[in-house]
């Protein structure tokens, strides 16, 4: 199964013996994998449905014609967590959001998670935890279509920090989130910053 969310609704690809719960979903299942972009463009961008689930035969290639029209970029970052459980988000251009970037190119995925939440956040103390899981969201950036592909990894850092937000990267506040405000938070997030604390909560939490 492949999730992405483009303009803040998911759509999943998956292959048609799959089975899962579709929920509200509008689902449709393609014999030809070619027709991918046509169907989303028609029926998910300008329809009303929130959730688009396609199915294909041959998921394989259904998931490789959809990437072929976009630029991948791979990202790491972290869901950061200190000793009262709390964790650690920021604010970016008034939506929340949490820590990560983009991989320099000899760079691993841990080193690019740790280098990215200590810019972005001024943090100290961050220890790596274990990958926690993927999220992938498109975006256009210069003219070209992109997806961003974020690999997220747990971690931990004591609570006294002197936080410096990176503002040239559009952060204007870092701060602990205390474990009952979470959800309220997520809800001025990305959706698929939502999605994939639901899908991955057991995992993702520290404390």
């Amino acid at each position: 199964m492949y999730k992405v969310f483009i303009n803040n609704k998911r759509i999943i690809l998956a292959n048609n013996k799959e089975v899962f719960d579709y929920g509200d979903a509008a689902v449709v299942c393609l014999k030809k994998p070619e027709v991918v972009h046509s169907v989303i463009r028609n029926h998910l961008i300008n329809g009303s449905a929130e959730d688009f689930v396609i199915l294909s035969p041959d998921d394989k290639k259904l998931i490789a014609v959809f990437e072929s029209n976009y630029d991948i970029r791979i990202a790491a970052g972290g869901w950061v967590w200190n000793e009262d459980g709390e964790l650690l988000m920021i604010l970016r251009e008034g939506v929340w959001d949490l820590p990560k970037g983009h991989l320099d190119e000899g760079e691993s995925l841990e080193e690019c998670a740790l280098r990215e939440v200590e810019e972005e956040t001024g943090i100290e103390g961050l220890k790596l935890g274990k990958a926690i899981g993927i999220s992938r969201h498109t975006y256009e950036y210069d003219g070209r279509m992109l997806i961003k592909e974020s690999h997220w990894y747990r971690m931990t850092a004591p609570k006294m920090q002197h936080f410096i937000p990176q503002s040239n990267e559009g952060i204007e506040l870092v701060q602990w989130i205390p474990t009952d405000e979470i959800e309220k938070t997520l809800e001025k997030a990305w959706a698929s910053l939502r999605e994939f604390y639901w899908d991955y909560r057991k995992t993702i939490i520290s404390y």
